[in-house]
């Protein structure tokens, strides 16, 4: 009889273990359309200016809900699965004293079946049962998991390497300059598209100041992500010697305090910061926020506007103290008046003995390049000074022409984009008057009196997040409950629960009642055999003398069915209470989130500035997460 309960536990183990890799199958799937969903989200809380500037809240709230739906038909699948592993949980003890049961009762191993028995066998068969069936199945599932993660951090892991191959580092002791020759690039190597770059030939030597000008899409940054050695060369080669600083067009701004952003991680040096902080335009910025350079700003910079956030960027770099610099356009998010400060006192004056290249769409500023590269469709079409090309007949300002659909965040007021308004100005650096044809300047003004009415923004802090704790609420329970499922569901819910939990008691009961009449039957032969015995009865069947005693009738096949029926419901509401419960967590779960995305979508544009885009994704991905995961169970 013992072994016919072992031989139970056999066949579920395999069962088990099928179910563990099912889950870790479907688990692997909810991964996918969670990542799916967050980059979504992600993109639309990154240009939620945009969409909301085009009405397109509903939209995309559709779009993220749709992908949440199947997210959430995955999810059914593994609280199924979860629910048949919990139903066999409940119910495999019992199933287990079962089998020994029945094997007593066709093995006639009477009296096997009595109390005594069954009370030191139940605790013994459960703890058996939890650790060959409920160990094994999250052995399995835990395993399963682990493997999934594990290939997906192998997948990351075994990406192609950057190739650097077409930038060759030079000897430290020689002097800094970058060369580049006959240069062609492409983004995609394996595609039949044109070349992002076609033969580029740039030198630059030490102290000098190169500017890369030409239309929207000319391939300028491109050029300087394959001096980075981002975009890898088809042909040629570029040398670089010394160590590169890079300024991006849109500043890369970490969580933090305003100087671990300008540091990064470097040893402080307070002459340099000072000299940094006073070049790039900061220190007025400093003073008006609450902490000064100590103050937390919010991931990728939300609450400091985005001319903050390109000069701290060019802050950073120039604290690098690099030999090589590369700007791209990081005059572009500020105002005039800022922007002559950071080119005269940055670019000119405090890199003045780098190489540097400078991505510009500013007339203003070429004068002063040494040197002048124009990029069209990823060519040169030529180079040289500022006065041979506009000797040559070259249009600056038709050549940097912005596109009529593409509004620059910040115009400057010296900039016209008609090419027949040129009026005669200059531009005073160092006490050198360089003149230049600038639209729409009818005066000289000073620059240092420019700087000085500067004012700088204010600062919109990130706002702390406020987190409950202690008991939770009932209001909590009754507005999940209520978001996945009506009054039916939950009378329904109640009910099933009800009848699961009768038969789970139900069934001790009945194998108590068993025992007890076993028990009873047992007492009723003990009896009779020390009457037989106190009579010298040897032969029970030819003896005249006859007992009182009543041995009781049990009927065991009747007791057998009985108790299978009981399992056998047991197993029925068992499942359908944890189906039902699971459908209506995920019910809840998807409504939820669904208020929870629209209501984001409706939020004004000042929320968005005073939290970071990953507090608000962490609530949809961390949280919503637990809701779908740990909740339920």
């Amino acid at each position: 009889s013992v072994l016919a309960g072992f031989f139970v536990l056999l066949l579920l183990i395999p069962v088990q273990g099928f179910m563990g890799k099912l889950f870790s199958k479907l688990r692997h799937k909810t991964a996918i359309h969670t990542d799916e969903r967050v980059k979504v989200m992600n993109e639309i809380i990154s240009g939620i200016r945009v969409i909301k500037m085009y009405c397109w809240e509903k939209s995309f709230g559709n779009l993220v809900e749709k992908i949440r739906g199947r997210e959430q038909r995955v999810i059914w699948k593994v609280k199924q699965v979860t629910a048949y592993t919990s139903s066999v949980w409940i119910v495999v003890g019992r199933v287990l004293f079962y089998s020994v049961t029945v094997g007593i009762v066709i093995t006639e191993s009477w009296p096997s079946l009595r109390a005594a028995s069954i009370y030191t066998a139940t605790p013994l068969l459960s703890l058996v049962a939890y650790s060959l069936v409920g160990c094994v199945f999250e052995a399995v599932r835990t395993i399963a998991e682990w493997f999934a993660a594990c290939s997906r951090i192998q997948k990351f892991l075994l990406l192609e390497e950057l190739e650097y191959s077409s930038v060759v580092k030079q000897p430290q002791d020689e002097p800094c300059c970058l060369e580049m020759n006959s240069v062609t690039a492409k983004w995609e190597t394996n595609t039949s598209d044109n070349n992002t770059l076609e033969d580029i030939t740039v030198k630059v030597e030490l102290g000098q100041l190169i500017a890369i000008i030409g239309p929207v899409g000319a391939g300028k940054s491109s050029l300087l992500m394959a001096i980075l050695g981002e975009l890898p060369a088809q042909k040629g080669e570029i040398k670089v010697s010394g160590k590169l600083a890079y300024v991006s067009q849109q500043p890369w701004i970490f969580s933090g305090s305003v100087r671990q952003n300008i540091v990064l991680g470097s040893a402080f040096n307070k002459i340099l910061y000072d000299r940094v902080i006073r070049d790039s335009a900061l220190k007025r910025d400093f003073e008006i926020m609450p902490e000064g350079d100590a103050t937390q700003i919010g991931d990728r910079g939300v609450s400091l506007s985005g001319g903050q956030r390109a000069r701290l960027s060019l802050a950073r770099a120039l604290y690098m103290d690099a030999d090589i610099y590369l700007l791209d356009d990081p005059l572009s998010a500020v105002d005039s008046a800022v922007g002559r400060h950071i080119f005269e006192k940055c670019i000119v004056e405090h890199l003045k003995n780098k190489p540097r290249i400078l991505v510009t769409h500013q007339v203003q500023f070429l004068p002063v390049a040494d040197t002048i590269y124009i990029l069209k469709d990823g060519r040169l079409n030529g180079h040289g000074t500022f006065d041979e090309l506009s000797h040559s007949g070259v249009d600056f300002s038709e050549l940097l022409k912005r596109p009529e659909d593409e509004k620059p965040s910040s115009i400057s007021p010296h900039i016209s984009l008609h090419a027949d308004e040129h009026i005669p100005t200059a531009l005073q650096i160092d006490g050198l008057v360089i003149n230049a044809e600038t639209p729409e300047l009818g005066s000289c003004v000073s620059l240092h009196s420019m700087i000085d009415d500067y004012q700088p923004e204010p600062v919109q802090l990130p706002e702390t997040e406020e987190r409950a704790s202690g008991t939770v609420g009932y209001s909590i329970y009754v507005t999940f409950f209520k978001a996945g499922a009506g009054v039916f569901k939950m009378i329904l819910l109640v009910l099933v629960n009800i009848a699961a939990q009768f038969f789970y008691v139900g069934s001790d009961w009945w194998l108590s009642r068993w025992a007890n009449q076993e028990e009873d039957k047992y007492a009723a032969v003990e009896k009779q055999k020390r009457f037989f015995a106190d009579h010298n009865i040897t032969d029970f069947n030819n003896s005249s003398i006859v007992s009182n005693i009543t041995i009781p009738w049990v009927d065991s096949n009747f007791n057998i069915y009985v108790f299978t029926g009981i399992i056998f419901a047991l197993f029925v509401f068992g499942l359908a209470r944890a189906l039902l419960f699971f459908r209506i967590a995920v019910s809840a779960s998807q409504e939820l989130h669904n208020r929870m995305f629209q209501r984001i979508l409706r939020t004004p544009i000042s929320f968005f500035d005073t939290n970071p885009v990953g507090r608000i994704l962490n609530r949809f991905s961390k949280d919503i997460g637990h809701m779908d995961d740990l909740l339920p169970v």
